[in-house]
């Protein structure tokens, strides 16, 4: 079951700490959009689209994404050692709705490295936990549960992982892949250089390269295509009277 094609909204209603986190954040909602980014990174056919709304409990099956911190899960009790639980709703093969609820009954912090403790309970790192309730929104489920041993922020205990790994990226891009530059050519300006449209990953950088004989290539500039579209001129047109180009997702 995944989204479709498209921008997946995301409603943060998660309000505010007492205090400046300890990565330096000092709201909830920043470090959840943090987390969101991350995955936009590595999608190709979605993105998350975040939007901040007021704290308060979200809405079930009303057709809206809303991620927000709550005792029960719409009525349903968390369960021991649950810190968080992603909601999944679809129609047929299609995804529909998905909320977060976050356990308000844990100790949450933000932070890198290793987890903490304090007291001898777990401080739980809510950047880490939110990668991992949103790699279940995209539709990824525990590889540790289904036979796998790998390192992945997607297993289904926390550890001391706090980053995606090739494993969390290969399963998100396995359901939404990344798009192939396209690179279209306009007309020529009015001072004969060549003027470039491209579509690619959105929010991604792309390395422009240019040939004469399809053999060596030149890097011309390294552009974040936003909102998947790109526009370039070549203003180093040379000798040459043919020009080649292609476009590389850069690493």
């Amino acid at each position: 079951m995944i989204w479709p094609d498209g921008d997946v909204g995301v409603v943060l209603k998660l309000g505010t700490p007492d205090r400046t986190l300890i990565d330096g954040n000092t709201s909830w909602e920043s470090v959840a959009a943090q987390a969101l980014s991350s995955w936009n990174s590595h999608l190709g056919t979605i993105q998350f689209s975040p939007v901040t709304q007021n704290p308060g409990m979200g809405s079930d099956r009303d057709g809206v994404n809303q991620v927000f911190f709550g005792s029960r899960v719409y009525g349903e009790s968390f369960g021991g050692l649950v810190l968080a639980v992603a909601t999944i709703w679809h129609d047929g093969t299609t995804r529909t709705e998905s909320d977060v609820i976050f356990n308000t009954a844990v100790s949450w912090d933000s932070y890198r490295g290793p987890s903490r403790r304090v007291g001898g309970k777990l401080l739980c790192d809510f950047y880490r936990v939110a990668l991992h309730e949103f790699g279940h929104v995209l539709g990824l489920d525990h590889p540790d549960q289904a036979g796998q041993t790998v390192s992945a922020i997607m297993n289904s205990v926390v550890s001391d992982l706090d980053s995606l790994t090739a494993d969390d990226i290969d399963g998100a891009q396995a359901l939404y892949p990344p798009q192939t530059p396209v690179i279209t050519v306009q007309p020529r300006t009015e001072s004969g250089l060549f003027h470039l449209k491209m579509t690619g990953l959105a929010n991604r950088n792309h390395i422009m390269q240019v040939s004469s004989d399809l053999v060596t290539w030149v890097s011309l500039t390294t552009n974040s295509v936003t909102n998947g579209e790109l526009d370039f001129t070549d203003t180093s047109l040379g000798v040459s009277s043919a020009r080649f180009y292609r476009a590389l997702l850069a690493q």
